[in-house]
């Protein structure tokens, strides 16, 4: 890391990759974790971004953990429109989608557990330039990344991508509810 940069205090929150299927998916074939994908993914398609294909955070590591093969990759992109998009018309059956992505509530989606640990830990951690580092910037960012977890996380994207909130008065609520601001 560069001198120049320090890094602060990491939150609980994070939002990883995550094999994603529709509450249909998951109760035809009984998948809660992506271990359960073995006997059967061969008859499903994943969807994902590009990369997804050749990367061992993909289709290859979820071969190499779990033993599971797909049937059939399509790219599309990470978690975006075009992945949600192919959950919902049934072209792909699983897909990647980010764990605070507020579809997989709203449809109700099963984020399928990774036991093994395929996808890393991927938490909220502030990163700033030194010079900017004051005891101020550093106990209020400390004090945010304390308040934050996976589900407030969830919670405010929810408020900012399906219940289209202005970004800067959600942030603003959060920090108010919180002691904040």
């Amino acid at each position: 890391m560069p001198a120049t940069l320090t890094v602060l205090n990491q939150s609980q929150a994070e939002n990883k990759d995550s094999v994603t299927v529709t509450k249909e998916t998951a109760t035809k074939y009984n998948l809660k974790s992506i271990a359960d994908l073995t006997p059967v993914a061969g008859q499903l398609t994943l969807g994902g971004p590009p990369e997804w294909k050749t990367r061992q955070t993909g289709a290859p590591g979820l071969k190499r953990v779990y033993g599971v093969t797909f049937k059939d990759f399509k790219a599309l992109d990470a978690g975006g429109p075009l992945t949600i998009n192919g959950l919902k018309n049934g072209s792909i059956q699983a897909g990647d989608v980010f764990t605070t992505d507020p579809n997989i509530v709203d449809n109700g989606w099963v984020a399928l557990e990774d036991p093994k640990n395929l996808f890393a830990a991927q938490n909220v951690l502030p990163l700033i330039n030194k010079a900017k580092a004051t005891q101020q910037v550093t106990d209020t960012l400390n004090a945010v990344s304390a308040k934050l977890t996976t589900q407030v996380l969830l919670d405010l994207d929810k408020q900012i991508i399906t219940d289209k909130k202005d970004p800067s008065v959600v942030a603003k609520d959060f920090l108010s509810s919180n002691g904040l601001g």
